[in-house]
């Protein structure tokens, strides 16, 4: 590494005032990466002395400096930065005027919104787009109408930021302007505009997005499923089914998973037959979706899906499955504690305890000595929910596991089986259990 860098960092260390004019003077280095380390240093500073020269620094040749120089300021969050900042978005580098609307969105000053409104319409289009996501920034009121106009703007980069930036402030009064833009010739902006109306979350944009998802490009018709799913509106059930037959896995994927959150049962069908999908990524969605929808219909496929070749599939099927509480789940959960991959054993375990069954209680009791942690733990925490008194010994042993987490759950276990609470002192828990065995297991069993 450079010797003048480590030279930049030990002096931000110091914390000397001295160090303040070093600092300062080595952001005229001919070396980037020293003018780069050291606008970092004197941002963390956070010394008035340094604003100045960091400003100037926006002017860096170099991407990364400038880069740098933004984060800076923006840490020295000084009411200096902020009147330097405003006057420099009337300054005559644009690039200059585009990183000055950048800092003045970190900073969030509201006196910042009326000079950001007008650099929305300067000639630059990076400076108009970095007003409009600036504003977002500052989340201010004021900005909704003029954002609005912008959306109309003739350069795409603007409407591109406009859009942004009314799905990050969420005000109704955007969404008709949004909708129109779902035509827009550009297609950051339709693609941004679908996705601000799902932030919106407004009734009126369902049927513009479901028009959406028959848009040429599949992107439109990810990002119109993906608002779909935020909106959680009926009306697309159908539309979204048939999207299920999109050629786009994403699309096909995220329709499965906009489906789920619907949770209608028109959908339950079609969800199942995607679970014999040649793409693993189209299986693995749908368990996600199943899950969400947690129909008894679909007890019998998800339980086929717990072999499945792909992990990911198997261990959402298992949750899925923990879902649904069905005692005909249980057998095939229990066989799955014993898959070679972790997650699924994990999610296995946890699957058990919500149904709760107490033919679960041995294997569960086995996975406490499983070489997986979670999977321990997980054993640990359904065996708890269970309250089976045969897991009380079990859960003692495992107060000596060699992990807290472990430890911990088996100790909560037994508060709620036994009532008792002895934290996790394994020799007082098995004491209290010697002395209460037998009175506890017959009162069990009574």
């Amino acid at each position: 590494m450079n010797i003048r860098i480590n030279a930049v960092k030990a002096l931000g260390e110091i914390q000397d005032p001295r160090a303040i004019e070093a600092l300062i003077t080595a952001l005229k280095d001919k070396d980037w990466g020293v003018r780069s380390a050291a606008t970092n240093v004197l941002g963390k500073t956070q010394n008035p002395q340094a604003v100045k020269p960091l400003i100037a620094a926006l002017r860096d040749k170099n991407v990364n400096v400038r880069a740098e120089a933004v984060t800076a300021l923006r840490e020295i969050n000084n009411p200096q930065v902020v009147d330097e900042m405003i006057g420099a978005l009337k300054d005559k580098d644009w690039d200059f005027r585009a990183n000055a609307a950048v800092v003045l969105g970190f900073i969030k000053d509201p006196q910042a919104v009326e000079p950001l409104i007008a650099a929305l319409k300067y000639k630059n289009e990076k400076v108009g787009e970095n007003a409009a996501k600036a504003l977002a920034m500052i989340n201010d009121p004021r900005a909704v109408g003029p954002l609005v106009v912008a959306l109309k703007d003739k350069k795409p980069r603007v409407r591109y930021g406009a859009a942004v930036a009314l799905g990050i402030l969420k005000d109704v009064r955007a969404v008709e302007p949004l909708i129109a833009a779902l035509k827009d010739k550009d297609q950051r902006v339709k693609r941004n505009a679908a996705l601000a109306l799902g932030n919106i979350k407004d009734a009126r944009a369902v049927g513009p997005l479901i028009a959406a998802l028959k848009d040429k490009n599949s992107d439109i018709r990810y990002v119109a499923s993906i608002a779909l799913k935020a909106l959680k509106d009926a009306r697309a059930v159908e539309p979204l089914i048939a999207t299920l037959k999109d050629k786009d896995i994403k699309v096909r994927q995220n329709a499965a998973l906009a489906l789920g959150k619907i949770n209608d049962p028109r959908a339950v069908g079609p969800l199942i037959d995607m679970l014999k999908d040649k793409n693993s990524d189209i299986r693995y969605g749908t368990t996600v979706a199943l899950s969400m929808i947690k129909d008894p219909k679909t007890v019998e496929p998800l339980i086929t899906a717990l072999k499945d070749e792909d992990q990911r599939v198997r261990r959402n099927a298992a949750l899925a499955l923990g879902e649904i509480k069905d005692v005909r789940a249980v057998e095939p959960l229990i066989s799955a504690l014993k898959d070679e991959n972790t997650d699924v054993r994990k999610n296995a375990a946890h699957a058990l305890g919500l149904i709760k069954d107490t033919r679960s209680v041995k294997p569960l009791i086995a996975a406490l000595r499983d070489e997986e942690a979670f999977v321990r733990q997980n054993a640990a925490i359904a065996l708890g929910k269970i309250q089976d008194p045969c897991a009380v010994e079990p859960l003692i042993v495992a107060l000596s596991d060699n992990r807290y987490v472990v430890r911990y759950s088996a100790s909560e276990a037994l508060k709620k089986i036994t009532g008792e609470d002895f934290g996790e002192d394994q020799e007082k828990w098995r004491k209290w259990w010697e002395q209460n065995k037998e009175k506890f297991l017959k009162k069990d069993n009574i």
